[in-house]
This record gives structure tokens, sequence and C-alpha cells, in this order.
């Protein structure tokens, strides 16, 4: 088994792992995530088709879509709570794919959304471009912010980490799946986008709460940290949101974004095509 298949493994296992477990708003999986369908207009997916993609858990985001009366599908590369979803949610349509390598045609969907999604991949940046292939109005992702690895709040976790267990945390950049947390630095997508050719980019830092260590004064020390931070307005932006357009027609789009306070970033057109 190379690289590629123990790192595809892993996020399978990780699923069947859990598989028996519903993860609802009980769940801290699930409550990290909570807050996104919040902090984006809801307005940008109705009339439209859009795809979820890393989706698996049972109150999935493609469900809570079709909740507010959008079209939505939802796709994961396990299976296993893939039947639970159905059951859940009786509009829904699911099935099993790799993110890298979608089964569907060019533009055949609106939009792709991808929560906490993109860093369980080996190969993001092919991700990234599959789903620029498949999607024909825009591709959403919301990832861990590169700045958070290098912020305040972050050393200070780990300086209690320390006190906690006597030594310092060498696993923090990678999950128990197997993967590498692949953080996304704002100004890499932005070249992204500019060799692309894109019209437009919104962002929107998100903070929350995540810790999946279950020791009870651990996590009330951080939860002590994250309101000491709040209250001094420090803040730590554990995830951004990117937004990519991939259409000329945008003004609607934009209209909502800065409603929702994203930051538009406007990108230059290439004069030579």
């Amino acid at each position: 088994m190379d690289f590629l298949e123990k790192q595809y493994h892993g996020q399978k296992k990780s699923y069947k792992d859990s598989s028996n477990i519903d993860l609802t708003e009980h769940s801290e999986h699930f409550s990290t995530n909570s807050n996104f369908l919040d902090n984006i207009p809801l307005e940008l997916f109705k009339r439209k088709k859009t795809l979820v993609h890393a989706d698996g858990r049972v109150e999935c985001d493609a469900g809570k879509l079709i909740n507010h009366s959008c079209e939505a599908i939802s796709s994961d590369i396990s299976f296993c709570n893939l039947p639970k979803q159905r059951k859940k949610f009786k509009k829904l349509n699911n099935f099993v794919s790799n993110l890298e390598n979608l089964p569907l045609k060019n533009k055949s969907v609106d939009n792709i959304l991808i929560i906490d999604g993109l860093h369980h991949l080996p190969r993001p940046y092919m991700a990234i471009y599959e789903c620029m292939r498949v999607a024909k109005t825009a591709l959403i992702l919301n990832e861990p912010d590169l700045r958070y690895q290098e912020c305040f709040y972050l050393k200070i976790k780990k300086l209690i980490y320390l006190i906690w267990r006597g030594c310092w945390p060498k696993h923090w950049d990678y999950e128990p799946a197997g993967n590498y947390i692949y953080s996304i630095n704002l100004q890499e997508m932005l070249r992204l986008a500019h060799s692309l050719n894109l019209p437009f980019v919104g962002v929107k830092y998100l903070d929350y709460i995540v810790t999946r260590n279950q020791n009870t004064i651990y996590r009330s020390a951080i939860q002590v940290l994250h309101f000491i931070l709040r209250f001094f307005r420090i803040r730590k932006h554990k995830n951004i949101i990117i937004y990519f357009s991939l259409s000329e027609d945008n003004d609607y789009e934009k209209r909502l974004l800065i409603k929702n306070r994203f930051k538009i970033i406007d990108l230059n057109k290439n004069p030579y095509i």
C-alpha cells in the first residue's frame, strides 16, 4: 500500500470507526462546523445545485441546505454513514467519491462547498482544480487558516498542553486518520485565483473552540483562554472561508457577500487572453 492509498484508507477507516455514532448536534465534530451556514448567505444556494463534499457525518451540511429549500447533493470518500444520511434526509442524493477525481461532468453543478475537508487530502491542489472543473458558479472552502499556526492563541494552548502533559506537542500538524492538516494561506489562494483568471475572491474568518481532548481540566483551561482572548478582542482565526467566484455575472454574489461581512478582493484580468 503506497502513501496515497494509506491516506485514503485512513479517512475511510476514520468514518467506519465512528459509523455507529449518531454525529448530531451533541457531537464535538458537528458543533465545530455548525456555525458555518450562519456565516454565509443562504441566498447563494437558492435555485442552484450545490455539491457538498467531505460530508460524511449523519447530520450532513447538504441535508441542512435541503431543509432550507436549497438543492444539494452530498459526497464523501467513505460509504459508512451515507445510508443513515438518506434515512434522515429523504430528498438527499449522496454518493461515494474522491474529491481529487470526481465522477461528474464539466460544469455539472453550480456550487461546490467543502467544509473542513480539503486538508484531509494528500493532494489538495488537485482537488481544487477538479472542483473548478465541475462547478460553474463558485467554489467555497472553509479550512484551517495558516496564520492560526503562528498565532498567540495556539502558542498559549501548546503551553497549557506542556504543563499538563510534560512535553511539547509534536503531533498537532496531523490528525488521527493519518492526514496532514493542510492550512490555507490567503496569499497562496489569491495567486491560484489569479493564475486561473478568476474575477474575485471573497474572504471571511471564523473563530471557535475545537479540542478533541476529553480531559475536563484541559478543556476547561482552553475555554478560559478562549474567553480571555475574546474579552481583550484578540482574534485567533481558527478557520478561513474563501469564496472563489467562477462566473463573470457576479454582482449579486458580491452584494450578498459584502452584506455578510466578507472582504471582496477583485482580481485583475489577464490582458493577453
